[in-house]
């Protein structure tokens, strides 16, 4: 896996980044868990890193994790399967967000990721091979399980650094993101 840094650190990297990022935005406490969900009856919420930095990241979860995530999040406590949908992709783009920071933090250079998408089962990208994976374990046992796939040998981007400015404009019409923002760049520099 050639990406900004080694695959052990990016998965300590993930690994923070998902604990805070679920229970600053969520409430929900995760713990390394003993295996991934029951891939029967799961969800997953998909996206790849570029720009410095070439891998995917797979948030699969039990519905169960991502509906207790949308009730907590919208604070509703009734939700459809569209809340549900949105509010998995929302959070995951935070916790993507988040990622990419940690990133800038410790490499300098400043990767992009495109928007995350959602399937209903499991997903795996063909062209990538699991570079690894964590298991978690919600404080109610739901269970997900966030893997990193590596990008083919041959489709390696170039490490390097770039610039990136010290402030943010973000326009979005999520109302999730609205809350979430300030989590995420609360302990930025931006």
């Amino acid at each position: 896996m050639d990406t900004l840094i080694k695959p052990e650190q990016l998965r300590d990297i993930c690994q923070h980044t998902a604990n805070t990022v679920t229970k600053k935005t969520a409430g929900i406490v995760l713990e390394l868990g003993s295996g991934p969900p029951d891939q029967t009856d799961v969800c997953t919420v998909y996206t790849t890193f570029e720009r410095g930095a070439d891998f995917s990241l797979a948030l699969t979860a039990e519905p169960s994790f991502f509906e207790r995530l949308c009730r907590q999040i919208i604070r509703q406590e009734q939700v459809d399967e569209q809340d549900i949908e949105d509010t998995a992709i929302e959070y995951f783009n935070v916790l993507c967000g988040g990622i990419a920071v940690a990133l800038y933090k410790a490499t300098k250079t400043a990767a992009r990721f495109q928007i995350p998408k959602f399937y209903h089962g499991a997903h795996r990208p063909n062209d990538r091979h699991e570079e690894w994976a964590l298991n978690f374990q919600g404080d109610w046992q739901e269970r997900s399980s966030l893997s990193c796939f590596a990008a083919p040998e041959d489709n390696q981007l170039e490490r390097g650094g770039s610039d990136m400015a010290k402030r943010v404009m973000v326009v979005d019409d999520s109302r999730i993101m609205k809350v979430q923002l300030e989590v995420l760049l609360e302990d930025t520099e931006y």
